[in-house]
């Protein structure tokens, strides 16, 4: 079994973990769909800042913010007004230029590589082992019947 690997962006959480949440869970509980959340992520440099990473072989790993700091910016961001035309005299809200959008993908994806690296190697080392006990297995096997076959041969 893949023992879960954890990567800390935020150390000073550490032994802190009651504190935190996960992304899927806070946006339940915030009543949220997780189509909202990552456009949150993508759209507001003030999203809070993942504190860790977990990955435990899923497909993605789960990330964790403060509960308390995602709480504030979805009650924020839920008082915001939604739909209609936007008023001239309403300010747009900065979006995240395309470079750090992309400095944070390759950030992800060198990370991803890095921990998907780790498990191949993990598991070329486990396979590397298994077939080494087929062959031993195997060679026992062949004893074992030749035993066999001799004394029913006598």
């Amino acid at each position: 079994m893949h023992s879960p690997h954890v990567t800390w962006y935020r150390p000073e959480y550490q032994g802190r973990e009651d504190e935190l949440t996960y992304l899927a869970q806070a946006a339940r509980d915030a009543g949220v769909t997780r189509a909202a959340l990552s456009n949150w992520i993508s759209r507001h440099p003030n999203f809070p800042k993942i504190v860790m990473e977990v990955d435990n072989g899923a497909m993605r790993p789960t990330k964790w913010v403060v509960r308390a700091e995602f709480e504030e910016f979805a009650r924020r961001q839920k008082e915001k007004p939604r739909g209609g035309p936007r008023g001239d005299d309403r300010p747009r809200a900065p979006r995240r230029p395309s470079t750090a959008v992309a400095k944070d993908r390759v950030a992800q994806y060198t990370r991803r590589i890095a921990t998907l690296t780790e498990r191949e190697e993990e598991q070329a080392a486990v396979l590397a082992r298994t077939r080494a006990e087929l062959r031993v297995a195997r060679t026992r096997l062949e004893k074992a019947q030749a035993v066999l076959d001799g004394d029913i041969e006598h």
